[in-house]
């Protein structure tokens, strides 16, 4: 009998390890998409901070609130629930409710919505020779600007005053990546001294780096109002003449525009094969101008998959995520980067452990390349607490001991009852006997 206790004891204290989707941050910038990766096929439902936006019942789902209209819906392949053209209002605890099977799971979701960054500014100066460069951005939520030259971070900044711009400053000596970032989006400029330092002063837009992800969209931030082009490593691929455009090439009719109001050329859902060197050359007011943009596309990380276990009060911690074209895995805790992985092995995944007993310490997994990144929050305290070996001995003995303690004194009682009753009889029978004795 103890021993079917212990077993049934130890089946429901264990849970050791657990795959975890639960409490996995999201983010994202406006007008982008999500998805829930927590598919639901026969019953369920979406919550966003604590009410019901969507009902799956019968393979099939109901309406969702007006101003979610034509943006959440359900994939009854994939059993995924998405929302497209992020706003900030979006913003939230989204719980995913899936009852197929006829038990009840849960998975929690946090999205945040950023506000795309801006494109850096950068503008070089001459003085006596040497090269001086300044790097800004207009501010915004969680934006940080970094001065990267070869992989190597050499400065960077942020400023809680969102209406004041950040800045950089660097005696130009080498080519520098000026990085703006937030959770969500980053854009670069890159600048190479050699093709700037020659003049006085000029402003940089030339060499500009675009890093964007497929299915995104990228402007050419180059007006042209009366007669331009814009040129793919070296072909004409849409002419402005008379404030009206030509027809673009087929691969890219649909995709490639040109705004008469801003003047900019603008593709839109982006595909590798889009990736190139392309010259605006605008011959407003009757004088050249050419400004030189290289678009670089990459595949959207993948979000990364952690899994926690827990054996005698240590949390071990692995987090992993698809590998790719320049991507990166980091594990970060309290803004720190405690470790990161890359692996020119793209058909290797990325990994990192970590182990810890510190379980009231969250960690984030980040999975980044330069045009997109995930990420995964881990709370050790909701997945190590109580599980640990030394706990859960306690609690079988703990228990154990109460069910045996209840086994004796119920065997004690029945015991007694049969006593009286072997009694009772007994009594009854020489009762008996002796009437009849009597008679």
């Amino acid at each position: 009998m103890m021993r079917i206790h212990l077993a049934f004891l130890l089946a429901v204290f264990s849970g050791a390890s657990t795959s975890l989707l639960e409490g996995t941050l999201l983010n994202r910038a406006v007008g982008q998409s999500v998805s829930f990766e927590a598919p639901v096929f026969v019953r369920g439902f979406l919550q966003l901070d604590g009410l019901t936006i969507a009902e799956v019942s019968e393979k099939k789902t109901d309406e969702p609130p007006p101003r979610l209209r034509g943006r959440l819906t359900w994939d009854s392949q994939t059993g995924l629930f998405k929302i497209s053209d992020l706003n900030p209002e979006d913003r939230g605890v989204y719980k995913v409710e899936n009852f197929d099977g006829g038990v009840q799971d849960m998975v929690t979701f946090t999205l945040e919505v950023y506000d795309p960054v801006s494109l850096p500014q950068v503008r070089v100066t001459s003085r006596g020779g040497t090269c001086f460069l300044e790097c800004s951005v207009k501010n915004g939520r969680e934006v940080t600007l970094l001065l990267k030259s070869r992989g190597r971070t050499l400065s960077h900044t942020v400023d809680p005053d969102l209406n004041a711009p950040l800045i950089l400053h660097r005696e130009l000596s080498e080519s520098y990546s000026c990085v703006a970032s937030n959770p969500a989006s980053n854009e670069s400029v890159t600048v190479h001294p050699d093709q700037h330092c020659g003049g006085a002063s000029t402003s940089l837009l030339e060499g500009t780096l675009l890093n964007r992800a497929v299915g995104q969209s990228v402007s050419f931030e180059a007006p042209v109002f009366m007669r331009g082009f814009l040129q793919l490593d070296g072909l004409t691929i849409a002419e402005v003449s008379e404030k009206k455009t030509d027809e673009p090439p087929p691969r890219l009719r649909g995709r490639l525009t040109w705004d008469s109001q801003t003047g900019l050329f603008k593709i839109s859902d982006l595909n590798p094969e889009d990736r190139g060197v392309y010259k605006v050359e605008n011959f407003d007011g009757g004088v050249q101008d050419m400004v030189t943009f290289t678009l670089e596309v990459y595949d959207p990380v993948s979000l990364p998959q952690v899994r926690v276990t827990s054996h005698g009060g240590t949390c071990f911690l692995e987090c992993s995520v698809k590998n790719g074209r320049e991507v990166t895995l980091l594990l970060k805790s309290r803004g720190r980067t405690l470790s990161h992985t890359v692996d020119p092995d793209l058909n290797a995944p990325l990994i990192l452990h970590r182990v810890t007993k510190e379980l009231s310490e969250s960690y984030s997994c980040v999975a980044s390349n330069p045009a997109s990144n995930e990420s995964v929050t881990v709370h050790p305290d909701q997945y190590c607490g109580g599980l640990n070996t030394a706990t859960i001995i306690l609690c079988v003995m703990s228990v154990s001991l109460v069910l045996n303690a209840v086994m004796i004194i119920v065997l004690m009682y029945y015991k007694r009852k049969m006593k009286d009753e072997v009694a009772r009889r007994r009594e009854a029978e020489e009762t008996f006997f002796d009437e009849t004795v009597k008679l």
